[in-house]
C-alpha cells in the first residue's frame, strides 16, 4: 500500500468519525429540543458542530482534489 493509498483510508477514517460525532450532536439537539432550560446543551451542540466542520475544512488541505 503506498502513501497516497494510506493517507486517503486515514481521511476516510477521520471523516466517517467526524460524521458520527456530527450525527449525535443533532441528535441531541433534537432530543433537548423542548423548553428554554435546555438552550445551554443547544449551544454546547453548535460547538460541536462547528468543531466538526473546522476539523472538515482542516482536512481538506490533506487532499484539496476532494470534492465535498
Amino acid at each position: 500500500m503506498d502513501d497516497t493509498m494510506k493517507q486517503d483510508e486515514l481521511l476516510h477514517d477521520v471523516r466517517k468519525t467526524l460524521n458520527q460525532i456530527s450525527m449525535n450532536a443533532e441528535l441531541l439537539k433534537l432530543v433537548n429540543s423542548t423548553g428554554p432550560e435546555n438552550e445551554e446543551i443547544q449551544g454546547i451542540a453548535d460547538n460541536i458542530l462547528k468543531s466538526v466542520l473546522d476539523c472538515s475544512e482542516l482536512l481538506k488541505a490533506f487532499n484539496p482534489k476532494e470534492e465535498q
